[in-house]
């Protein structure tokens, strides 16, 4: 059996993209929520997860002009650095349309 390790995560950039020139290596904060109704509760619960990215190459030039709060798919895989933290190190990166720019 071969091993699989791929992720797709949407979400929002949360924090100023911190861009490494020498490395050529970018490191963003992304926002993914969760939305689910509990059966003990009538409302809807909202939970939000903070994944950090990482962007080796041409890749990570471009997300390093990005803004807070600017929308983000995201597809990679899992990693973990030497503390045993997860991060994901991205492999494509789109970019949701902001209102008003572009398009009709």
């Amino acid at each position: 059996m071969n091993n699989l390790n791929s992720t797709l995560l949407e979400g929002v950039i949360v924090e100023k993209p911190e861009y490494n020139e020498g490395e050529k290596q970018c490191t963003i904060k992304m926002q993914s929520n969760r939305f689910y109704k509990e059966k003990a509760n009538s409302g809807i619960m909202k939970k939000e997860n903070i994944f950090t990215v990482i962007v080796t190459g041409k890749i990570a030039e471009v997300l390093s002009t990005k803004k807070k709060g600017t929308g983000v798919r995201v597809i990679g895989r899992l990693d973990t650095t030497q503390n045993n933290a997860v991060i994901i190190v991205a492999e494509h990166i789109e970019y949701k349309l902001e209102l008003g720019k572009g398009g009709s």
